[in-house]
């Protein structure tokens, strides 16, 4: 009942410019609230704010762990594909930890039609931990492909891997998947899929444990969903 329903309710087009993982930027008046990825605001042709509210397991942290604020700034877009420079930081409200990184981001193809996306992102992350300052570095290598069915319904396939950390721990540190996005209700979009993540962040939690992470194996498969409102 529930898929007949999202099937049939007219609602405006699912555009390149509401995946985070596409160059393409959100035209002036449109915005983007997300409960678990990016929320996106229009400011200019070319630029656009973003912040994270919730956040998810795979997402940068969320307003519940601190503030956090982004842009990404389009070098060129249209029909044939976008280029685009993004940058975003947080903090814990008590700033014993932040972060920042900053990418690129490129997509083949036009914002209502199949596409292919490309980006290259490199972050670093500062913590105090046992009255001591640590520091990391992270990047991330990421391809997607936007199948696009009709007006409302994409399909996304994709793939990401932590390049720097994987040599480093001799392991793969990334995730891959695909989901199904949809529009209805006029403003609304949901996305439900499957993701298969490395261990180690699960692995760690249960170490500080009980000690017990090191038995899992080095890919999880993990259920995705997200909501998010876009006029």
């Amino acid at each position: 009942m529930l898929f007949l329903l999202l099937a049939s309710a007219q609602a405006k087009p699912l555009t390149s410019a509401e995946f985070d993982d596409s160059a393409h930027t959100l035209a002036p008046g449109q915005n983007q609230i997300d409960v678990f990825r990016v929320s996106q605001f229009a400011v200019t042709n070319e630029v656009e704010l973003k912040t994270v509210v919730l956040g998810g397991i795979n997402e940068r942290r969320g307003w519940l762990r601190g503030p956090n604020l982004g842009v990404e700034y389009a070098i060129r877009e249209g029909k044939q594909g976008a280029l685009s420079v993004e940058g975003f930081v947080s903090t814990s409200w008590l700033f014993a930890s932040q972060s920042a990184n900053a990418g690129i981001n490129w997509t083949s193809g036009g914002p209502k039609t199949t596409r292919f996306n490309l980006s290259a992102n490199v972050g670093f992350v500062t913590a105090e931990a046992e009255d001591e300052r640590i520091n990391s570095l992270n990047t991330e290598l990421y391809a997607s492909a936007h199948w696009f069915i009709n007006n409302g319904t994409t399909w996304r396939f994709y793939a990401g891997v932590d390049a720097y950390n994987s040599v480093l721990t001799e392991s793969y540190v990334g995730s891959f998947g695909a989901e199904w996005n949809h529009a209805w209700q006029e403003n609304w979009r949901l996305a439900v899929g499957l993701q298969y993540r490395d261990s180690a962040w699960l692995a760690q939690g249960l170490e500080s444990l009980n000690g017990g992470g090191d038995n899992l194996p080095p890919v999880l498969p993990l259920p995705s969903v997200d909501l998010w409102y876009f006029w």
